[in-house]
């Protein structure tokens, strides 16, 4: 009795002690990683940071235009990066002549693609962290209109997804 209770106590104090160290950064810290885009305006970034006593979780935002071309990036963890991830987590191929939906290899990352094919607009999306226990990501998202899905991942290259990565491992 007296082990289980000592495994017991050990093990919580593991979870508080990995908890502490595992913490989100400021949203505000995230902002280095929207780089300037040559040729594209790009608004200030904004962000928020949100925790209570179970979680903790961030977004961060910055949007660029060219004409009548739009980007907007975001970071952001917590459930509503389960529903951004979701669509691509079974590596599911969709092919239809109005859009297509796919999960692939890219520059070494993995990548989910949704693209309107007459409407040239979609996402990008590329897990930065998927958390072995919970499954929850913390997603880079790109969203775009105006441009192909390969000039979007031309842009995409620009940001720094492995420092990105490094932040939240």
């Amino acid at each position: 009795m007296r082990r289980l209770f000592l495994f017991l106590l050990l093990g919580i104090f593991f979870i508080f002690a990995f908890q502490a160290f595992a913490k989100i950064p400021k949203y505000s810290d995230l902002y280095k990683y929207f780089v300037d885009i040559s040729g594209w305006k790009a608004e200030k970034p904004t962000g928020i940071n949100v925790s209570n006593q179970m979680e903790e979780f961030v977004t961060a935002k910055r949007a660029y235009f060219k004409g009548k071309l739009s980007l907007e990036v975001v970071i952001f963890s917590g459930p509503q990066a389960i529903v951004g991830w979701a669509p691509f987590m079974s590596g599911m191929t969709i092919d239809t002549p109005e859009q297509f939906m796919k999960f692939e290899e890219f520059k070494g990352h993995k990548i989910g693609v949704h693209f309107k094919k007459k409407k040239k607009e979609g996402s990008i999306v590329c897990p930065l962290k998927i958390d072995k226990k919970s499954n929850i990501p913390v997603l880079f998202v790109m969203k775009f209109k105006g441009l192909s899905y390969k000039e979007a991942l031309k842009i995409l290259e620009k940001f720094p997804l492995k420092d990105m990565e490094k932040l939240f491992r």
